[in-house]
């Protein structure tokens, strides 16, 4: 069986990053050009301290694409105190808005085979989970994949990227957000190297630069 992995002590030293006003380097990074994803940032007046992501264009589990009206991701006059989706490491889940969290749990629980879900209030921390003594390998839930326009390379998510171990069980780390803000949140993000160069606005995530 696949275990969760300890990240802890990596976010911790990445989330020092987010609060800083020049070009930031994670010192987990990998140099540039080396299979990296590539997101566009931008800067929410309402929240200076959180960076955003201006370039993601779809998400699909496995291979389905979650059906997503691309305004969710839009930081527009009209959203900038509420749209939008951002980064924050120092929390353990992701989250959309209640609409798109409905499409995209609904796609992922289908795409689990013969598995069982442990019944949990809507109100839980999280809704989407299975017992953990019966998954003989975290390859059975499905593969996350973040689309950002103009990167080569989309940011895969999988097995304990995926899955949180919680209670005796594995629950899907993402939640609604109850609000019209999306985040990716650390636990998608634990491995990666994140590289803030805020002279061009952009955020390079790095696969496998804390193993």
């Amino acid at each position: 069986m696949h275990k969760a992995q300890s990240y802890g002590a990596s976010l911790k030293a990445i989330s020092h990053f987010f609060n800083m006003g020049r070009s930031l380097h994670s010192p987990f990074s990998k140099p540039h050009g080396i299979q990296c994803v590539l997101a566009r940032l931008n800067r929410n007046i309402y929240y200076p301290s959180f960076y955003y992501v201006s370039n993601l264009d779809k998400i699909t589990n496995n291979d389905r694409e979650v059906p997503i009206d691309p305004s969710h991701w839009d930081l527009g006059p009209d959203k900038y105190a509420y749209g939008g989706i951002f980064i924050d490491t120092g929390v353990i889940f992701s989250s959309f808005p209640d609409d798109v969290y409905i499409k995209f749990s609904d796609i992922f629980r289908s795409e689990v085979r013969n598995m069982s879900m442990v019944r949990r209030p809507r109100t839980a921390i999280f809704d989407t989970c299975y017992e953990a003594n019966k998954v003989v390998d975290l390859r059975v839930f499905p593969t996350v994949t973040f689309y950002f326009k103009g990167s080569k390379m989309p940011l895969f998510v999988q097995q304990q990227h995926v899955m949180i171990l919680y209670k005796r069980s594995y629950c899907m780390g993402f939640r609604s957000s109850g609000s019209k803000r999306s985040m990716i949140g650390g636990n998608v993000l634990q491995t990666f190297g994140l590289t803030f160069d805020l002279n061009k606005w952009r955020l390079t995530l790095s696969p496998n630069a804390c193993e």
